[in-house]
């Protein structure tokens, strides 16, 4: 299942509705990414489809009202620890823009 932004909003208003609190881990494909799907061979092996992309908290602050931004950081990162070479590559700009990202944002 791959959620439109419209469904994305709707669970988040789920949450910011139903918990005093919150925090909300959410991972996002880049906005590249849902544009190119179609010649990217790793994602057309899985079958996905991706209606829905972000690059930061800013891109989906309109969905995520009532939520504050905490961190955006990117999978990259992460992935350095299983696989140290792509440390050669983490420094480039395109590196970290074309990741899939992590957000991290919390209820106000």
């Amino acid at each position: 299942m791959y959620l439109t932004a419209g469904e994305n909003a709707r669970m988040l208003s789920i949450i910011r509705e139903n918990f005093d609190t919150a925090t909300v881990i959410m991972e996002c494909i880049a906005k590249m990414w849902v544009k190119r799907e179609r010649v990217e061979k790793s994602i057309q092996q899985t079958g996905a489809r991706f209606v829905f992309g972000a690059d930061s908290f800013a891109d989906i602050k309109d969905i995520a009202r009532g939520y504050h931004k905490i961190k955006d950081d990117n999978i990259l990162r992460g992935m350095r620890v299983l696989t140290p070479s792509l440390k050669l590559i983490d420094w480039l700009p395109i590196a970290r823009k074309i990741t899939q990202k992590i957000l991290i944002f919390g209820k106000d």
